[in-house]
């Protein structure tokens, strides 16, 4: 496997990890650092990306009001009351398209969709890809969808 496969699985696998935090701390009482000290005795973190995974989880809870406002506007009703899996989905993907606006938001957006297929509700894809669209036009909307394909 080439360089460029490599980094890609490695994304794929933090992305999913990330959302599982992200599941754990909405519906849990623990802090960021103590879910990321959890994740990284696990056998699979050894395969992801790390430093994206602590860096895109701390973005999210430093910015967790600016990004759920911005889900909210998209969804069009309190946040609080979208599926524990979309919510975390879509806050993650909201969250690195804000943080790295260097990784292409349509690889970002397809990448939940696959994992709210995996792990959401039966149609949750359709609205976590709806969602993110809307807030993808909204967030620096001068950005190509091109920029790298990780």
């Amino acid at each position: 496997m080439n360089k460029h496969n490599s980094l890609i699985r490695k994304r794929m696998l933090t992305r999913q990890l990330v959302m599982q935090a992200l599941y754990q701390w909405s519906l849990s009482d623990a802090r960021i650092d103590q879910i990321k000290h959890d994740y990284i005795g696990e056998a699979e973190f050894s395969r992801a990306d790390a430093d994206y995974f602590h860096r895109l989880l701390d973005h999210c809870e430093t910015r967790k009001q600016e990004i759920d406002a911005a889900a909210e506007q998209a969804v069009g009703y309190p946040f609080s009351q979208v599926d524990p899996v979309e919510k975390a989905l879509i806050r993650s993907a909201i969250s690195e398209m804000m943080s790295f606006p260097e990784t292409n938001r349509t690889v970002v957006i397809s990448e939940a969709v696959r994992l709210a297929k995996k792990f959401g509700s039966s149609n949750g894809y359709r609205f976590v890809n709806a969602v993110l669209d809307e807030v993808r036009q909204k967030i620096n909307p001068h950005q190509q969808s091109e920029p790298n394909d990780e």
